[in-house]
């Protein structure tokens, strides 16, 4: 059979997920392959459907995320203010009480929704059934770490934003390639 896109080019693989056959050279220039990148390459019409896919989920992606940051923001700003005004006038108790309880509210509000990445199957089921088994204990830990450090996870908070908008740039120079292929 020849290529579905180069009629005179012998078709030596098949994509991915439709069945097209493809020649070397598609293969070889394919955008995305199943498997995580390892497996079988995509046509450029399975390709168009997997990036636009990415694209969307990218999009809503940093739409939550920019939402969050804000609000993120606008604790931290409070809680350095607070601590700030208050230290000023002689209250240091004050000061770092207000900095930490509207630090952990940054980080508590960073991290709703977030799917953390389990690492091994062995450390998931640890980590499962310590919060199981100690659910108040891990939330007093989850609140310290963000209290102690707000400001630092802010900042990796916008780090990651950053990143995700950088890949959402290149994402969508893939999806219009496409779209000019297809």
């Amino acid at each position: 059979m020849s290529c579905y896109l180069h009629q005179n080019a012998e078709g030596v693989v098949t994509c991915g997920k439709c069945g097209v056959t493809m020649c070397r050279e598609c293969e070889s220039k394919a955008f995305f392959r199943t498997d995580n990148g390892k497996g079988h390459a995509l046509c450029n019409r399975c390709s168009l459907v997997e990036a636009q896919e990415i694209v969307d989920f990218e999009s809503s992606w940093l739409k939550r995320r920019l939402i969050k940051l804000i609000f993120c923001t606008a604790f931290v700003l409070w809680g350095l203010i607070m601590f700030l005004s208050l230290n000023s006038s002689g209250d240091v108790g004050s000061g770092i009480f207000y900095a930490v309880i509207l630090w952990a509210i940054s980080g508590a509000i960073a991290n709703i929704g977030n799917k953390r990445n389990g690492g091994s199957v062995k450390n998931q089921i640890w980590n499962a059934a310590y919060e199981y088994n100690h659910p108040i204990m891990n939330m007093i830990i989850s609140i310290v770490i963000n209290a102690l450090f707000g400001p630092i996870l802010l900042i990796a908070h916008i780090v990651g934003y950053l990143r995700t908008k950088l890949s959402y740039k290149r994402d969508l120079e893939i999806l219009e390639t496409l779209k000019s292929q297809v």
